[in-house]
């Protein structure tokens, strides 16, 4: 006999078998499954902020300063351009149709800065991390003309 527990948000919470025992789930607040215990062992799972699946060891410390390297997650190479990112997962570097463009982002890992060949552009933001303004130049050179 198998009988199936739900919680309020209607998630699986625990499932009893006469055969297999009981198997329980654990989920956090984004309704994202972060473990399952049984009599044979248990699984945790962890995720970053943008819901990508972590390794358990590395995930984010109460006070939220700690973040994991997502390396294997991140796209270097796509259709012929590159990316290249910081430690600490973020767009650093990007080769776009030819051009390069150089991305600036601050300890909360908001961006600030992006320049390129043509264009340069800075943000800031207040204390609550809203964006205040987005500052752009536009950058020519002048060429000889033939």
């Amino acid at each position: 006999k198998r009988q199936h527990h739900y919680d309020p948000a209607g998630q699986l919470t625990t499932i009893d078998d006469s055969n297999r025992g009981t198997l329980s789930y654990r989920y956090d607040p984004l309704n994202r499954l972060l473990g399952a215990h049984s009599r044979l062992g248990a699984e945790t799972f962890a995720f970053d902020p943008a819901s990508n699946l972590l390794d358990p060891h590395e995930a984010p410390q109460a006070n939220g300063l700690k973040r994991s390297r997502q390396m294997d997650n991140l796209l270097h190479q796509y259709l012929g351009n590159h990316y290249r990112y910081d430690p600490r997962g973020n767009l650093s570097e990007r080769w776009l149709d030819g051009q390069h463009g150089r991305f600036t982002w601050d300890l909360y890992d908001r961006l600030v800065g992006y320049e390129d060949a043509r264009l340069k552009v800075n943000y800031g933001y207040d204390a609550l991390g809203r964006r205040l303004y987005k500052q752009s130049a536009a950058k020519y050179q002048d060429r000889a003309q033939a």
